[in-house]
Formats: structure tokens, sequence, C-alpha cells
């Protein structure tokens, strides 16, 4: 079977795009769920302050509230912290070249290219070069969602895979392909 490739093209990301796009991910996936229980945290704060203010000896009510707004914080706050640790880990691997192959029904993801070159050493000390990954392939369906940003695109597979595409890279064509992939 004779596969019907679109386009294939090599980029790097720059730090500033994958802060961009890893913040329009989240946006979409994960605010809206801690938003909820931020919400729910301080409404039930707000149940223990009113039961604080009428029984004033209940000590366990200061402690709930105490735990409640807590919650709260750490649901506002998480995220931000997750996306500042994937953001310094993203810039630490410098800038490896990845190639995105896009085809009628799917789209292949790999790197091409890491600079710096990692190299290890076996037991007798002699060096070589890790293996690059295979390139990861998501096959388009129900599953597949594409955000767009004005410096990026985000191509979120299922809940767990996030690729962030810089869309100075392509032209006005490849963008309009890339587009179209969730309406595959």
């Amino acid at each position: 079977m004779e596969d019907n490739i679109k386009f294939v093209k090599e980029y790097t990301i720059p730090t500033d795009v994958f802060r961009e796009g890893y913040r329009a991910y989240q946006k979409k996936t994960i605010y809206p769920r801690n938003t909820i229980f931020m919400v729910i945290f301080l409404i039930l704060a707000a149940n223990f302050v009113y039961g604080a203010v009428y029984a004033p000896d209940n000590y366990l009510a200061y402690i709930l509230i105490v735990v409640c707004l807590f919650m709260a914080f750490r649901q506002w706050y998480n995220p931000r912290k997750m996306r500042r640790s994937y953001v310094e880990s993203f810039a630490e691997m410098g800038e490896p070249v990845y190639r995105l192959t896009v085809a009628d029904d799917y789209a292949e993801i790999g790197t091409v290219s890491a600079e710096p070159v990692v190299e290890a050493f076996d037991e007798d000390g002699e060096s070589h070069s890790e293996p690059l990954p295979e390139a990861t392939r998501i096959n388009f369906g129900i599953d597949t969602d594409i955000l767009e940003g004005e410096s990026y695109f985000v191509l979120i597979n299922g809940k767990t895979a996030v690729y962030i595409l810089p869309k100075a890279v392509f032209s006005a064509d490849e963008q309009d392909i890339i587009r179209n992939i969730s309406k595959s």
C-alpha cells in the first residue's frame, strides 16, 4: 500500500515557541479541570469559615480551612510549576532537529539529529553515540486535535501525546495541511 505523503519538513523548536505552545495545551486540557477543583476547594473553605464563625471552638474547621486553601493553591500552582520544569528540560536539550512527515491519514515525528551529540562509554571505555529514538506515528482520528497560535501549532493525540510545531518553518500550503489534520 502506497502512502500519499503530503510533505516532509525538518525543523527546530525555539524555547519561547515551546513555552507558548505548551501553555496553549495546558489551557485546553489541564486548566479547565484544575479550575473546577480550585473552585470546589474554595467553596469548601468558605463553608468551613462559615462553620468556624458560628462555632469558634470547632478547631477541626480551622484545620479544614487551611487544608482547602492549600489544595486550591496547589491546583493553581502545579500546572505553572510543571510548565516551567518542562521548558527548562527542553532548553537543556539544546536544539535538536526534528522531522515531520505528513501523509493522508497519519503524521510521523522523529528526531533527526541531537545537538550536542550524546556519547556513552561501554565497559571497555570505547566511545559510541546513543541511537536516536524512532519516529512516533500519529494516526489521525477522533483523538487528534490541532491548536493554533501566532507562532505555533500544537498537535494533540489522545490525552498524553503533545507535539509543538513552530509555524515559521512551514509554508502557507503546509500550514493549511497541518490545520486540516484534525478534520482528516
